[in-house]
């Protein structure tokens, strides 16, 4: 499957386990009821916080697994 860029407002996120190597992986709840989750392992994990709650964001997803944040 090809990656898609998805524009969205962040309505809560959740703190899943971490990955096998120790990275965090979260799980996004938009405002239209979707629900994505990170892929393990990537670096933009890093960039989640309390803030993007209500704020519209840039996610590159594929197979339904964030990839990309912006």
């Amino acid at each position: 499957m090809e990656k898609q860029v998805i524009e969205c407002v962040v309505d809560s996120y959740k703190r899943l386990n971490n990955s096998s190597m120790g990275n965090p992986t979260y799980e996004f709840t938009t405002t239209t009821g979707c629900k994505y989750k990170t892929k393990p392992n990537i670096s933009d994990a890093y960039k989640v916080h309390h803030g993007m709650i209500g704020k519209p964001v840039r996610f590159t997803v594929r197979n339904n697994k964030i990839e990309g944040i912006d």
